[in-house]
């Protein structure tokens, strides 16, 4: 009997041999044994059919068996197609629920085109780190290792067929069950890898789109499209086509850089760039914002360089002039020489908000107390130099977004202000009062930029009840400035600027004295003087 059963072995095994040919080229191409959400049903295994000699016919897997992370799954009688993925799950009704079209029944759809073999509760994948083994007839041919959890839902893919390298999967959907993998070569696949903006500084904006050949076959006669798209949702129509730039043939295995530029309105633009479908669309699009004429949205807008020994707290102020929220969680701040997130966790920046960094932000809060706008203390500080420095925030583009640089401080924690209103905006000055103006508009005073000493005083003649206040602008020349009012019998009866810095501003008065009188109608002597420069001498008149 032994005999006989020994020689219907050696018949049959030849024989299925024959009926059923074996798919030489098998290997572990995909695994999921990290699950999307919480299910617990929904690891897989993919084995891939490279042996492209025959593309019909079925082959028998009784022959194979799988080392599932210390679990073998074997198949008795199982036939399938000559199909190029094989897909073993733990459970049939959830994974066409999650990969099929959710109808219940396998293989009525489209997408259900592959052998799908469930063997409910038979195996178990560990997360952190697993290898999954094919056998076949005892020996192992095919293995496939990972290391980590990786992210949830996102599976384990071969780079292809002839590398060992394992990568996470790159599709939207997390996973490729019984398709190509995500990183697979493909004939013909152009990426667009990056687009990166650069504001050049005269309205224009510059666009660097680089492109890659990751296919097998030269590319020919693509193009790449560049659409505004507002709502950032790829949905774009031929209205919102901005410009379409015919390629140049890209060789396999090439990249190529295309620059464009362009005159955006506004701080930024949203746009779509877009290559021509090809075997691999999804990475021929990228949504991107790149900037305008009116760039940068967020500014440096005030900084206390040198504070005095009791408050030892520098700071600097940003400001939003945007009409929109801006997200500076890529920004940094900086020097010149060195550079620090501002707010490594992200920050959204509201239009018109003022933004506080700061070496020490429980300090500040104890010497500002409330301001309206708000306080980051940011991982790492620039210190600022008390004679000269320069101060820098560099954009998520990785380009200077604005910067200043100054040649001296005031001290008594003065600080340098940026001016906000029309025609002033590019100009900084001293803070008007001591401890500036963080978290509120600047008020400052610009720094000295006339040739000569030039007042102008209005109304003259001035009344007080009927005017209420003298306007007194001044534009000067650089050095120390002296304004002061005198009587007709020459006595000292106003100061309004004694020994300060020379700077163009303006100050007004109500017609009193230092000590609180007002002032009798007559004519009086508004005496300026610019120390070792320049002296101006006016007539005032205080009517009734």
């Amino acid at each position: 009997m032994v005999r006989h059963i020994k020689i219907l072995f050696f018949i049959l095994i030849p024989a299925l041999l024959f009926y059923y040919p074996l798919a030489a080229e098998m290997m572990v191409n995909e695994v999921m044994s990290n699950e999307p959400g919480g299910d617990t049903s929904l690891e897989w295994i993919e084995l891939h059919n490279t042996d492209t000699s025959e593309t019909t016919g079925n082959f028998s897997l009784i022959f194979y068996s799988i080392d599932a992370d210390g679990v073998i799954l074997s198949f008795q009688s199982e036939v399938v197609r000559r199909d190029p993925f094989i897909v073993i799950c733990q459970n049939l009704q959830s994974f066409e629920a999650t990969w099929g079209d959710n109808s219940g029944i396998w293989g009525d759809a489209a997408i259900e085109d592959y052998p799908l073999f469930p063997k409910s509760d038979d195996f178990s994948l560990t997360n952190t780190a697993g290898t999954v083994s094919l056998y076949y007839v005892g020996n192992v041919i095919s293995s496939l290792s990972w290391s980590s959890s990786g992210s949830d839902g996102i599976s384990w893919e071969r780079l292809n067929p002839d590398s060992a390298e394992v990568h996470p999967c790159e599709e939207s959907g997390g996973s490729t069950p019984g398709r190509t993998n995500s990183r697979a070569p493909m004939p013909h696949d152009l990426s667009l890898l990056s687009v990166k903006a650069i504001p050049s500084g005269n309205g224009l904006t510059e666009l660097q789109f680089s492109i890659a050949n990751i296919g097998l076959e030269t590319v020919s006669d693509d193009s790449l499209f560049l659409f505004a798209d507002p709502e950032q949702d790829s949905i774009v129509g031929r209205e919102d086509l901005i410009a379409v730039t015919a390629l140049q043939d890209i060789e396999a295995g090439e990249t190529t850089l295309v620059t464009l530029s362009f005159e955006f309105d506004g701080y930024f633009i949203d746009l779509m760039a877009q290559l021509f479908d090809d075997d691999r669309s999804r990475n021929n699009t990228v949504l991107f914002s790149a900037p305008g004429t009116q760039y940068p949205p967020v500014i440096l807008s005030e900084f206390l360089a040198d504070p005095t020994p009791s408050f030892r707290n520098e700071w600097v102020e940003l400001r939003n002039r945007s009409d929109r929220s801006i997200d500076i969680g890529d920004w940094y701040l900086g020097d010149g020489d060195i550079l620090y997130p501002i707010a490594a966790g992200g920050y959204l920046m509201e239009s018109g908000e003022y933004l506080i960094l700061c070496r020490d932000s429980l300090e500040f809060a104890d010497f500002y107390g409330l301001i309206d706008g708000t306080i980051i203390e940011p991982a790492g500080w620039p210190s600022l130099n008390n004679d000269s420095d320069m101060i820098m925030i560099v954009d998520n583009f990785g380009g200077t977004a604005d910067s200043f640089s100054y040649d001296s401080t005031f001290g008594n924690n003065y600080t340098w202000g940026r001016g906000e209103g029309n025609g002033s905006a590019d100009i900084w000055g001293r803070s008007t009062d001591s401890g500036g103006t963080p978290g509120a508009e600047n008020v400052i005073n610009y720094p000295a930029s006339g040739g000569s000493i030039t007042i102008n005083a209005e109304p003259n003649p001035f009344s007080p009840s009927r005017h209420g206040e003298m306007a007194i602008s001044f534009v000067l020349p650089a050095g120390t400035f002296n304004m002061r009012l005198y009587d007709i019998e020459g006595r000292l009866v106003k100061t309004f600027i004694d020994n300060s810095y020379a700077y163009d501003g303006m100050v007004t008065w109500d017609g009193y004295s230092d000590g609180g009188r007002r002032l009798p109608v007559g004519i009086y002597i508004l005496f300026a003087e610019v120390i070792d420069i320049e002296r101006f001498k006016q007539t005032i008149v205080i009517a009734q």
